[in-house]
């Protein structure tokens, strides 16, 4: 039972954090892209062992559709995923107020789809053994910079489900709920299926 449990704890503490430190970027010096992929990357070094350190609902999707996880699996991780983002909001909103994310439909659609295309592209990569070692932290932490950046010319640069509900971007509705919880998901699954026909 807890040899079940640890990889979901790792998954939600995980997203927890990462959702922390993107909504607290905005009050430092350090650039987002730069504060989410470092971030990342230490998840990958703690968490990895435990859980692979997807903490993110896309990156699980991704996974679950080339088989790298089993159905029943990746519906727990996604879910301990999205608590660890509530806490998140929960903590942020208590203590200095959220930003309001805000992207056109069309455009910012496309930049988290694309952006979560990339970082399950490197996640995928990563999984299939392709890196190994100390150089998989780096794969993955830079997979998410380089898909933030891609994103931020058109959206946020969430990317990320259980972040975009920890940072308060699916409060605008059907929308939000559209270009930060669905497009993402998306993306997810396409990058990790794009990895894996590349690598054959």
């Amino acid at each position: 039972m807890t040899r079940a449990i640890r990889p979901l704890l790792a998954e939600g503490i995980g997203a927890f954090l990462l959702a922390l430190a993107v909504g607290s970027s905005g009050h430092t010096t350090v650039a987002t892209p730069l504060v989410a992929g470092l971030t990342l990357m230490t998840l990958v070094y703690v968490f990895g062992p435990v859980s692979g350190a997807h903490v993110n609902p896309a990156v699980t999707m991704g996974l679950l559709s080339i088989g790298a996880i089993k159905m029943h699996d990746a519906l727990w991780y996604v879910l301990s995923q999205m608590i660890g983002g509530l806490v998140a909001f929960i903590a942020l909103s208590a203590w200095s107020g959220l930003p309001t994310p805000d992207a056109a439909v069309m455009p910012g659609s496309l930049g988290e789809a694309l952006g979560a295309l990339v970082l399950a592209f490197g996640v995928t990569t990563v999984v299939r053994g392709k890196v190994a070692g100390m150089a998989t932290g780096l794969a993955v932490g830079g997979s998410l910079f380089v898909g933030v950046l891609v994103a931020s010319a058109m959206s946020p640069g969430i990317l990320n489900p259980a972040v975009a509900l920890g940072v308060g971007a699916l409060s605008g509705g059907l929308t939000s709920i559209g270009v930060f919880l669905l497009m993402p998901l998306l993306g997810g699954v396409l990058g990790a299926q794009l990895a894996r026909y590349m690598q054959k």
